[in-house]
């Protein structure tokens, strides 16, 4: 949104070339509009699991500020309806939702939660909605199309297998991670 090449040359380029992570989430964020032309049905997450202070946010700030202000970065802090909206406000781009910690207080809750957004966001669609609720002007049904970087202290994959729950081959395939 503001600078010169020059600018984002040293300020971001020189940066992330030195780092693997930063130049997953950069990848990412440019592959993100292929979709477009890729002929996927689906779209996926790709997860950043690492400890503390070891570049997840910075990578996700490089990767937001390739198509917009990263100032503007989503979180994971929001109801599964706000998601949706999030990932159909960003169709055909990435969508960087920074650290997973942010979707519930409670480490069960939380797994859940990002268990089940897991397809919802990978589909491209939300839940169905009653009539009643979802009538004229009110809670349209959102399609998208979305690559969807995001970052978390550990790895969900390990956490969601510690914590019991089952996962299955589509849910390991619609969510990617790379360990830091």
């Amino acid at each position: 949104t503001a600078g010169d090449l020059t600018m984002w040359q040293k300020q971001v380029a020189n940066v992330v070339v030195k780092s693997p992570p930063a130049s997953a989430a950069m990848l990412a964020a440019l592959a993100a509009p292929l979709f477009h032309f890729s002929g996927l049905k689906e779209g996926f997450i790709f997860n950043i699991a690492g400890n503390g202070s070891s570049g997840k946010t910075s990578a996700n700030v490089a990767a937001a500020s390739v198509w917009g202000n990263p100032r503007n970065m989503s979180s994971w802090n929001a109801s599964s309806r706000g998601l949706i909206e999030e990932a159909a406000a960003n169709n055909d781009m990435c969508l960087v939702l920074d650290d997973v910690e942010q979707a519930a207080e409670d480490s069960k809750t939380r797994h859940r939660k990002v268990n089940d957004l897991t397809h919802a966001l990978a589909s491209g669609s939300g839940k169905n909605y009653a009539k009643i609720i979802s009538g004229p002007d009110q809670l349209p049904k959102l399609k998208f199309r979305a690559l969807v970087l995001s970052s978390s202290p550990t790895s969900i994959e390990e956490a969601l297998r510690a914590s019991g729950t089952a996962r299955t081959d589509g849910d390991r395939v619609r969510l990617l991670e790379y360990r830091i």
